[in-house]
């Protein structure tokens, strides 16, 4: 046995192994479940249901005792859900709201704005540059992830009805890699009394009396700053207030990079930031998701 160990440890493929033994002696499906687990994987996608990995784990535990296996006996674990998909040809599929754009486009526009972001910097004999990225974060109902034929080119998912229900969320960094504390905007009912409004809006960001005292407890216990109006979109006053609270204590002019949001670049904006001695640069949506990532990431 020592010496089968031994053996084992040698290769790289069997030494990080816990468990020593020959192929096929574990308790698996039989063939015959098995294709009545692919025809309910078939079946679900064919109506744009997507099945997770746990949707699938859970289902081979009910076919293993339908053929009379005991959880004990039959674990439906990752090494047989690799097996399981392998043999069958399938494979886990993603779906993405993000479109892409071509690296050599998007490293052009990064170095165009990394060289007149460092020109502005000496200008105005500024140390520190900061990026804001305003990014959408959606409520999803189903999963991310789906089981399907492998080489297809399109994968068809049906919507579980929320997927525009979202909140936005205003993200900070510096050039030194530092992280500020996130805005979040929320979709909140607007009270019918006018006074009542104004109210909300000048002591409870927009809340009313009874939510708000969840909300601080949110806000105290995640570090955040959250917001809420009649349409969880990002507005010139929230601009503002954000500037604010990020800004309005610092004495030394800083830059500030920021997309062509028009909540970004209204008269009243530009002119609290100029306030403020916050220089605005914007940046293109081009850019955008590189920047962003340099940014967080590492230092210009």
């Amino acid at each position: 046995m020592s010496a089968k160990v031994e053996r084992a440890c040698i290769s790289s493929k069997t030494s990080s192994m816990k468990k020593l033994r020959p192929m096929g002696t574990a308790t698996v499906l039989s063939r015959a479940k098995e294709l009545q687990l692919v025809e309910w994987v078939n079946e679900y996608r064919r109506l744009g249901a997507p099945v997770s990995a746990l949707m699938l784990h859970f289902k081979a535990l009910d076919f293993a005792e339908q053929a009379g296996l005991s959880r004990q006996t039959f674990t439906a674990s990752w090494a047989w859900r690799k097996c399981f998909i392998k043999r069958h040809r399938l494979s886990f599929r993603a779906r993405t709201r993000q479109g892409q754009k071509s690296p050599k486009d998007s490293a052009k526009a990064v170095e165009e704005l990394n060289k007149t972001m460092k020109e502005t910097m000496h200008k105005l004999d500024i140390q520190e540059a900061y990026n804001a990225d305003q990014t959408p974060i959606f409520f999803e109902y189903v999963p991310k992830q789906t089981l399907n034929a492998r080489e297809a080119r399109t994968v068809w998912v049906r919507s579980g009805g929320k997927d525009k229900e979202r909140m936005t969320c205003m993200l900070l960094g510096s050039s030194y890699g530092r992280k500020f504390t996130p805005f979040f905007v929320i979709k909140t009912r607007k009270s019918t009394v006018k006074k009542r409004t104004e109210e909300n809006l000048r002591l409870r960001h927009g809340f009313g009396k009874t939510l708000w005292k969840e909300i601080k407890v949110l806000q105290e216990l995640h570090g955040a700053q959250i917001y809420g109006n009649s349409t969880g979109w990002w507005t010139s006053d929230l601009s503002i207030k954000w500037l604010d609270y990020h800004f309005k204590h610092r004495p030394e002019a800083t830059l500030l990079l920021w997309d062509e949001l028009s909540a970004h670049w209204t008269p009243e904006v530009k002119v609290h930031a100029a306030q403020l001695r916050v220089h605005l640069l914007e940046c293109l949506a081009a850019t955008q998701v590189s920047v962003s990532r340099q940014m967080w990431r590492r230092s210009f």
